[in-house]
């Protein structure tokens, strides 16, 4: 009897041992989909976008525009800096969206800086191709023209340089 009860015993924390290594691998299998998903989304756009560069400037903006849109999702940040990932897997503000806007225009050899309005609490990108200009924001259609489009000494606007590097999956 006592030999049985001792079977019973090992067989028990035998099976409890197979449970928690399967609750393990299920975990961490979960964690691995959802990181693999979330590189597959980058690239996808980070592809995209690279075929918004055989069109003209204005053509290019529209279709960044396009394919920015299908990650877009607004949400109030900390004023700090972030990764192109996580702007196109977390989401983010006028500024996060333009840094990633901004970051894919300078892969693509085209000049871009984000403007921002701090009396409205908003930023955009102002991208060059030789005389044109246009204006990329994701709250309304590229505004593009064939002269610069300057802001002078407008009290408010204040530009901020974008560094290429945006994260480890760069375009």
């Amino acid at each position: 009897m006592k030999q049985m009860k001792n079977n019973n015993y090992w067989e028990i924390i035998i099976i409890e041992v197979i449970l928690m290594i399967s609750l393990i691998i299920v975990v961490f299998l979960f964690f691995s989909l959802k990181e693999i998903k979330q590189d597959l989304k980058v690239q996808k756009l980070y592809s995209e976008a690279y075929l918004c560069k055989s069109y003209s400037l204005e053509g290019t903006s529209f279709c960044l525009r396009d394919t920015i849109s299908g990650v877009y999702n607004y949400k109030i940040t900390p004023n700090i800096l972030q990764d192109n990932e996580k702007i196109i897997n977390e989401g983010g503000d006028c500024l996060d969206y333009s840094l990633l806007y901004g970051r894919l225009l300078l892969r693509m050899g085209f000049d871009a800086e984000v403007v921002i309005e701090e009396d409205k609490g908003h930023a955009f990108v102002r991208v060059k191709l030789g005389s044109e200009t246009c204006i990329l924001d994701l709250l309304k259609d590229p505004i593009c023209e064939y002269e610069d489009i300057y802001f002078g000494n407008l009290t408010g606007i204040g530009t901020l340089k974008i560094n290429q590097t945006g994260g480890k999956n760069e375009l």
